[in-house]
């Protein structure tokens, strides 16, 4: 695979994305998602937008900081919507010291977790990047807060939602 230049308006192609009208969705796309983080509508790597040109799709790529996009991110992404989620809880302690304990046994009880939820007091998420922590940070931020609207409404976050009467549903589902 070519290297990337280190200027990233230039793709490993060649093309120099600087000529690029500021219309064209590898320009625009980038504008819009930090508008729109700027707005809270995104939050981290959460939240979709692409623009479709002629034959092309441009989608804003996952697992990066909407606010940090560049011309040169894009790439084609999978994405999954039928993963669990498992975020263990802990009871809080009067000190903060003494929830290691707790805190070492989920973590080896749920190796694949980067958080833990503290009841009463908040969540600790780490990553192994200061970019993934941050990331992992905004995304459970956005999941917890889903949650709790949910609940406020009456509905359970924990349910699979069923298509109503009449609603559109892949072949593949």
């Amino acid at each position: 695979m070519p290297k990337r230049p280190a200027n990233t308006d230039v793709s490993t192609d060649g093309t120099d994305f600087a000529e690029l009208d500021d219309e064209h969705p590898r320009k625009l796309i980038p504008s819009l998602c930090r508008q729109f983080y700027d707005l809270g509508w995104v939050t981290g790597t959460g939240g979709g937008v692409s623009i479709k040109q002629g034959k092309e799709i441009y989608i804003a790529p996952s697992g990066v900081q909407k606010e940090r996009i560049q011309v040169s991110f894009f790439v084609l992404c999978n994405y999954r919507y039928d993963e669990e989620l498992v975020v263990p809880i802990i009871e809080n302690t009067p000190f903060e010291e003494d929830l290691k304990e707790e805190m070492f046994r989920a973590m080896q009880d749920y190796p694949d977790t980067c958080a833990v939820l503290v009841r009463r007091h908040g969540v600790y998420v780490w990553g192994d990047t200061w970019q993934k922590a941050k990331t992992m940070c905004e995304c459970y931020d956005y999941l917890f807060d889903m949650a709790v609207q949910m609940k406020g409404l009456g509905l359970d976050p924990t349910e699979t939602p069923t298509p109503p009467k009449g609603a559109y549903v892949s072949k593949t589902s």
